[in-house]
């Protein structure tokens, strides 16, 4: 999803292991899940973490970037704020990448990632944002389509022939 961005950061900056290990952890995932989630192999995965593979192809960042719901310089960059913290922000600043016409503003945004229950993952921040944009009657076309036509679930009626001894 961003090769050329990928691969200038990676040779600039230095790929992270340790931050993959972390973010892994904190995601609550084993070696064998990421893996799974990335298409690599579980040694692949070690390789990274350790540093056995310092310099990974773009293809290969790009690919733990979208499994780990963060952008490339949540593997590269030197910044070290809490896991969870950069969990949030980088999910934030991916959401802000693949949905750059979202709804509400990046100061409300920006807030709102300050909140102890923020959204680690894109589809969190899209619920999100969908959540306030329908709450502040704003909501963006999809959100007001989901909305109005909600499926409307049949009624369960008693079985004909029981008596309730209420």
């Amino acid at each position: 999803m961003f090769p050329q961005a990928v691969a200038a950061t990676i040779q600039t900056v230095g790929f992270r292991g340790d931050r993959l290990q972390a973010l892994r952890e904190f995601k609550g995932w084993s070696r064998a899940e990421l893996a799974r989630r990335t298409g690599l192999n579980r040694t692949a995965i070690g390789n990274l973490e350790t540093g056995a593979t310092p310099n990974p192809r773009s293809d290969t960042v790009d690919r733990l970037v979208e499994a780990l719901d963060i952008t490339p310089n949540g593997l590269t960059m030197g910044d070290d704020q809490p896991i969870a913290r950069m969990a949030v922000t980088e999910a934030l600043a991916r959401y802000r990448l693949l949905e750059p016409w979202a709804s509400l503003e990046m100061p409300a945004l920006m807030r709102a990632s300050l909140a102890r229950d923020a959204p680690t993952t894109v589809d969190g921040w899209r619920a999100y944002v969908e959540m306030r944009s329908l709450e502040s009657g704003r909501g963006t076309r999809q959100a007001k389509v989901q909305h109005t036509t909600r499926p409307v679930l049949p009624m369960r009626l008693p079985k004909s022939g029981n008596k309730s001894s209420a």
